[in-house]
């Protein structure tokens, strides 16, 4: 019997975002992966079981061609994961590219695998697996410093907008707001966070610019994740759940493909498919646009002047913290694009703190 028709055993539901675990079925170091003509830096290959017969899909869709039958409790070697339709009665949207049962380069819903991924995960993955969409880190040209995770990226206003202050609330400067989302692939929160202000059906838009203009055109942007702001009611559809505060979009900011850190932006009506995994413009790239819900727990605001995005930024070298613009007054109007705050770099080594007037 074929998982589409019946499935009898699936991935259990979590409400929890990833927690460590071993890995199921075997390990081995692996340096590089290849698949077609992209290569895959990865740190290791593993191999899991079947938990149901499946269909060996040619893309990560339920109804997409396929060439024959993996059999249940067969292996399958992982080359990397990608995020597609939802499968499984919990919904696991993680799809697995693979090689078994004497096919190469096949895909198969999570949900079907004994990997240790939970289907409520819609952001982190599978540990130490590589997503077949991360961009190959490309070499330095001669005389250019490295490909780092501390490259010095500095990210502009999302729109012409009003920085948080006492005619709104000062809970939501970026001194004193809680960064309240966790970054994509790690399990540890934003470095800072604040409310950005615009009248709703404002355009948002990706601003990133290294601080070393020679860098350029080694500075690219991905789409990580796309998911509700708001946490959901046992008793609410997902419609109604994105009714109260919108969506919350990821942004991975890379140097030559190694990832420097994360925007996101929440409250948002995106300009995508929640299900989009990809490239993004990193200067002037359409995330969406301010959003405007009924008041409620997720989105306290009664009035239009109350109307935001939610920014978060966070590094992805875990020792520096990403940092905010100093000095800006509360209330100040700030221009698209205007200078918010640092990615990368070695500025800040604690949270909520602002960048040195010399950065």
């Amino acid at each position: 019997m074929l998982v589409e028709s019946k499935p009898r055993v699936a991935k259990a539901r979590s409400t929890h975002r990833w927690r460590h675990a071993l890995l199921v079925g075997s390990v081995m170091v692996a340096a590089i992966g290849t698949i077609g003509s992209l290569v895959i830096p990865r740190v290791l290959a593993v191999s899991y079981t079947l938990t149901d017969s499946v269909k060996m899909r040619r893309e990560p869709r339920a109804v997409s061609a396929y060439d024959g039958v993996a059999p249940k409790s067969s292996s399958v070697d992982v080359l990397c994961q990608q995020w597609g339709e939802a499968q499984g009665p919990n919904g696991n949207t993680l799809w697995l590219k693979v090689n078994g049962s004497g096919r190469s380069n096949w895909w198969v819903s999570d949900a079907w695998t004994s990997s240790p991924h939970k289907a409520a995960d819609k952001t982190v993955g599978i540990a130490n697996v590589a997503f077949c969409n991360a961009p190959t880190p490309a070499p330095p040209a001669s005389g250019l410093p490295a490909v780092s995770m501390d490259t010095k990226v500095w990210v502009g206003a999302p729109f012409a907008g009003t920085w948080p202050g006492n005619a709104r609330s000062t809970d939501s400067l970026p001194s004193m707001h809680a960064p309240v989302y966790t970054v994509p692939g790690h399990n540890w929160k934003h470095d800072w966070a604040m409310d950005f202000y615009a009248t709703a059906g404002t355009q948002v838009k990706v601003f990133a610019a290294p601080k070393d203009n020679r860098l350029d055109s080694r500075i690219t942007a991905q789409v990580l994740s796309v998911t509700p702001t708001c946490l959901r009611k046992s008793t609410e559809t997902v419609a109604q759940q994105v009714a109260r505060g919108g969506y919350v979009v990821y942004v991975g900011v890379y140097d030559g493909g190694v990832r420097v850190g994360t925007i996101t932006y929440a409250h948002v009506n995106p300009a995508f498919d929640a299900s989009y995994r990809g490239g993004i413009n990193r200067w002037g790239g359409l995330v969406g646009t301010v959003g405007q819900y009924t008041n409620n727990s997720c989105w306290q605001v009664t009035k239009t002047t109350g109307h935001h995005v939610h920014i978060e930024l966070s590094n992805e070298n875990s020792k520096n913290m990403a940092c905010y613009r100093p000095g800006v007054a509360q209330n100040a109007s700030l221009p698209v694009n205007d200078y918010i705050g640092y990615l990368g770099g070695a500025f800040v080594t604690s949270r909520k703190q602002a960048c040195p007037t010399s950065a």
